[in-house]
């Protein structure tokens, strides 16, 4: 939120969603399962992928992309230094970077880096897609900030 609409305007948006008493939950598929459930109305931040397995099975939810933007952190594959198996694993990795890997992914409901393999979600094509990288310290001051906010120290 803080990188796509700038530090204040963040800020502002944090300050008027605490007024509204907002509930906690911890886990992803916990807060869909209690929105699809009736128990919450909307759940601001839950996996893409989540709510449209939901939904394709019958749940009254529906995912909206935020105008244009759309946070997320890119899924990593990567080698791990004393693998048991390394040429196994550098295998696994070029398939997972295939086309091949890229569409099974996409068929799953994730949404593939490969350039030609957009999302499968027609609400997610054309959306702008922006990394949340942050310093650790950056990470800590925003982590001081959010609790300060939503009173949750």
């Amino acid at each position: 939120l803080m990188k796509a609409r700038g530090k204040d305007k963040g800020l502002e948006f944090w300050r008027r969603l605490a007024e509204q008493q907002v509930n906690f939950r911890k886990g992803y598929t916990l807060i869909s399962e209690l929105v699809s459930a009736g128990e919450f109305p909307v759940a601001v931040s839950l996996y893409q992928h989540r709510v449209d397995e939901y939904a394709e099975k019958g749940a009254p939810l529906q995912w909206i992309a935020p105008n244009p933007l759309v946070g997320g952190d890119p899924n990593k594959i990567s080698l791990l230094k004393n693998a048991p198996r390394p040429n196994a694993a550098k295998l696994f990795i070029d398939f997972m970077l295939s086309a091949e890997g890229q569409k099974l992914l996409q068929d799953k409901g994730r949404s593939p880096g490969r350039v030609g393999i957009g999302p499968r979600n027609p609400l997610l094509k054309g959306a702008k897609a922006f990394t949340m990288h942050v310093s650790s310290e950056e990470y800590e001051q925003l982590g001081k900030e959010f609790n300060r906010v939503f009173k949750l120290n």
